[in-house]
């Protein structure tokens, strides 16, 4: 088994209180704005949830889509 190191990498700080802020508390960098606020609101982005984090459209019902 050989030995790597990492080189570089990015670090993401999100406060926890943010990750609370989202209806679903999801703990995935990804899923928040630079300014902290989750994507769930985004449509683009609750596609991706539902078709690949196995979320249901009625699980977003409290949810409104944020106007553009």
């Amino acid at each position: 088994m050989s030995s790597q190191k990492l080189k570089s990498a990015k670090i993401v700080l999100i406060k926890q209180s943010d990750i609370l802020k989202c209806p679903f508390c999801i703990i995935d960098m990804d899923h928040y704005r630079a300014d902290g606020s989750c994507k769930c609101d985004d449509p683009e982005h609750r596609k991706h949830m539902i078709e690949n984090w196995e979320y249901k459209e009625e699980d977003f019902k409290n949810v409104p889509l944020r106007k553009s």
